[in-house]
């Protein structure tokens, strides 16, 4: 087994990593970086709640467990008031059905209609960005685990 033809070969796959130091060294940038956007994401869920401290909002912002896509949900207020019965699930905030809902009931608050457009803009970006470098830091993980059960098999095949 000639591992510098191996390696060029690895070379021409165009990976985000020369070898395997490399890897290690993106995987934990990327730990690193889904810390840094998931503070990020407990900020703009504070920052939320401290906007509708006081009111009664028609939506909040849910954080779900850290292993789903999509971290930062929005459900529908349960409160009577509202009447959205069995509909306090989460959802796509800019659907028409919901931004309907939400012109109904906040038609005296355009301004709090205005600042939960933008939350959804933010919440958007973060989930995409917290989930691309979840999944990646993980696919780079496997890559390493594989790499190093990989890296003992010439000394296996030298034994046959």
């Amino acid at each position: 087994m000639d591992n510098s033809v191996l390696n060029q070969w690895r070379d021409t796959l165009g990976l985000p990593f020369s070898g395997i130091r490399d890897a290690k060294l993106k995987q934990s940038m990327l730990e690193a970086k889904y810390e840094r956007l998931s503070n990020e994401a407990r900020q703009l869920l504070d920052a939320f709640n401290d906007l509708v401290r006081g009111k009664t909002s028609p939506v909040y912002l849910h954080r779900a467990s850290s292993n789903t896509p999509k971290i930062l949900k929005w459900r529908l207020s349960g409160a009577k008031l509202f009447n959205f019965g069995d509909r306090a699930r989460s959802y796509a905030l800019l659907t028409p059905e919901v931004l309907g809902l939400l012109k109904n009931v906040l038609s005296d608050d355009p301004a709090l209609l205005q600042k939960i457009v933008e939350f959804d803009f933010k919440r958007t970006h973060l989930n995409y960005a917290l989930s691309y470098t979840f999944t990646e830091a993980r696919r780079i993980e496997n890559y390493i685990e594989e790499f190093e059960v990989w890296r003992k098999l010439p000394n296996f095949v030298k034994h046959l």
